[in-house]
């Protein structure tokens, strides 16, 4: 399946076919992904013997305390090396369930994965060595529970879903000033409008981070070292 944003997303009638004849689903599960809570409830009516395998549920944020509401509300577990270590395991377990000749190969392709997730996970550890606590911004607050596990700090321009509006934008500027902040991440899919006036204002440059890339090892590789770069 091609890029696309959560929200708005809508499945094909292809896929709605296949997702009838599937035996498992995997779901981020996360109550703020509203949007798939209401695709689940219509994949439940039409294939009751499908099992929902729930991400959220079925794993825990190693940092979470004291992170507050912004980290709660924020659905973008996967942005986490460490829970998604959990996942994968989860995922093999129910594969290996539903399909036991398939077990073997499961297992192995759990530790395939395993062993390339605690690479990543050094990786990112090494590279942000020594920027524990330094902020990065970005305008849409998807990178919570990425900041949280390596000692970051997430800034963010949207508030509940929304632009800013002129007081919050200038207070923006004046905290973005005050951190140094040198670089402003945008999104695909969101308004880029204020991220380039804080820019502007800031002397900063806009980038891209894409927090549903479908590589999701590279992907992360190449965002640590986008963030890295820009707070160092």
């Amino acid at each position: 399946m091609s890029w696309c944003r959560p929200a708005p997303y809508e499945p094909s009638p292809q896929q709605l076919v296949a997702l009838g004849r599937s035996r498992l689903y995997v779901a981020v599960g996360h109550p703020d992904f509203l949007f798939e809570r209401r695709h689940l409830e219509s994949l439940r009516g039409a294939n009751p013997l499908i099992t929902i395998l729930d991400i959220a549920a079925g794993t825990e944020a190693v940092c979470q305390a004291g992170q507050g509401r912004a980290f709660d509300d924020d659905p973008h577990i996967w942005l986490d090396p460490r829970r998604m270590r959990s996942a994968a395991s989860n995922i093999e377990a129910e594969l290996a369930r539903l399909d036991p000749d398939g077990a073997p190969q499961y297992r192995q392709n759990l530790r395939d994965l395993l062993s390339d997730m605690d690479r990543l996970d050094s990786e990112i550890t090494q590279l942000m060595a020594g920027l524990e606590g330094r902020r990065f911004l970005v305008f849409h607050p998807a990178w919570s529970h990425f900041a949280c596990e390596y000692g970051l700090r997430q800034m963010a321009i949207e508030a509940e879903g929304k632009e800013p509006g002129p007081a919050q934008l200038v207070a923006t500027i004046e905290e973005a000033r005050d951190e140094g902040i040198r670089v402003v991440f945008v999104q695909k899919g969101f308004s880029d409008r204020s991220a380039k006036v804080i820019a502007s204002e800031l002397g900063a440059q806009v980038e891209s981070l894409d927090p549903l890339a479908r590589d999701w090892l590279d992907n992360l590789r190449l965002s640590a070292g986008q963030i890295a770069a820009a707070i160092r």
